[in-house]
């Protein structure tokens, strides 16, 4: 079996902007620092310039083509050629075993990259999201994009149909793809979305408070990430009043930012429970975990429907810092199996409810041990590290599978 992690040249090449706090943001900076930590510099990785400054990336072993800026149309056409000139240059003096690639909406630098040079692939992290997004837009832009859907479907699937291995987030969308698809059952794999335990992990919940002016709170429950109203705040409003009668000092944390927001603070307003909510808007993601640790409890409710069965990285993030979570159904039911949370239909507040009450009602000393818990299992199933070695023996199986065939 070919050793990637011991020998192996491992060129990445991906669409996302990792300065930005979003999940693929994340995501994907967070595979970045693990595949460098792991390999150095024998990993590259062809990105975007990002928007903002990310003081760990391994700069070094990088190169930035032109950002496509949310794929503005004014900039998309640049980046294309950017990336593509880029990887050109990059692999006429370098050779490497295996190209791997997010894809992003409209993939043509990757598909261009991996027909020229004819280097073994994998496609990492494949969404369905990428598949209908240019669909979902309204007005002149979503127009375009309908107009465009035909082509970016069948790129991305020319993608997955020829690469060695894709894997995503959930089973649910494993088995998605390979009806989607027709590709034989092996082609795509369940790796489930990691956290980063050395950033997320269980730390004081009272300094985590004072640290961000939330003492006077007791106890917390709330949505950390991004889109708010999308993801649990609603239910979290809604479900207030109820929760009040018994914890008169709760508080509710909003952090993030995007539509619908003002919605949220109106209902608040309504409901006369401005005074136990805090919208913090956004906030950098260096202050992610430690909000996370400043709650009793973390949602992370689905509204949309076309993100059902995918594995939420806030989920992840929460458990790691060693919070009980109230989700939706789709990609969390081992919260339930595993006794880390509880599963809710994002319409049911009474069900809601009575679980924030479930999990608000430990004593310290079971909060101490579900803390404990929850952090062992997120290092020991759903760390990044964890990921990163079950793609190591993925694509090396893949690639000794490759040779074997073509001896």
């Amino acid at each position: 079996m070919i050793s990637l992690r011991e020998s192996g040249q491992i060129l990445y090449v991906s669409y996302v902007d990792v300065s930005v706090g979003d999940g693929p943001g994340v995501n994907e900076r967070q595979f970045i620092l693990a595949l460098h930590q792991a390999i150095g510099d024998r990993a590259h990785f062809l990105i975007p310039q990002p928007v903002d400054k990310v003081p760990d990336l391994p700069v070094g072993a990088c190169t930035f083509s032109l950002p496509h800026r949310r794929y503005n149309p004014r900039f998309f056409p640049g980046y294309v050629v950017s990336q593509i000139r880029l990887a050109d240059q990059l692999l006429s003096h370098r050779e490497f075993d295996l190209i791997v690639t997010r894809l992003g909406v409209l993939p043509f630098a990757p598909f261009y990259i991996t027909r020229k040079h004819q280097i073994p692939y994998a496609v990492k992290t494949l969404s369905h999201e990428t598949m209908w997004a240019l669909s979902a837009r309204a007005g002149w832009q979503g127009w375009v994009g309908r107009s465009l859907q035909g082509i970016n479907l069948w790129a991305i699937k020319q993608m997955v149909v020829k690469a060695l291995v894709a894997d995503t987030c959930s089973v649910a969308q494993v088995k998605y793809f390979q009806h989607a698809f027709g590709v034989d059952h092996q082609k795509i794999v369940w790796i489930d979305n990691a956290v980063d335990t050395a950033r997320f992990f269980s730390s004081s919940p009272t300094e985590a408070r004072r640290k961000l002016g939330l003492a006077n709170f007791d106890p917390i429950v709330g949505y950390v990430g991004t889109r708010p109203s999308e993801r649990g705040a609603r239910q979290l409003i809604e479900t207030a009043p109820q929760l009040l009668s018994k914890y008169p000092n709760l508080g509710l944390v909003i952090v993030g930012d995007g539509p619908g927001l003002s919605d949220l603070k109106k209902r608040a307003a309504e409901l006369q429970i401005e005074s136990h909510c805090l919208f913090t808007g956004y906030s950098p993601f260096d202050q992610v975990p430690t909000y996370c640790n400043a709650l009793d409890v973390g949602v992370s409710i689905n509204l949309r429907p076309d993100r059902y069965a995918a594995a939420e990285l806030k989920v992840r993030q929460y458990l790691a810092c060693g919070k009980p979570v109230v989700a939706s159904p789709g990609s969390n039911d081992f919260l339930t199996t595993e006794n880390l949370g509880s599963i809710a239909q994002a319409m049911d507040l009474e069900a809601i409810a009575a679980e924030f009450d479930r999990w608000l009602s430990l004593t310290p000393d079971e909060r101490g041990e579900f803390a404990r818990r929850a952090s062992e299992y997120a290092r020991d199933n759903l760390s990044v590290e964890v990921a990163l070695a079950r793609r190591f023996e993925v694509w090396a199986e893949r690639l000794t599978r490759r040779q074997t065939m073509r001896v």
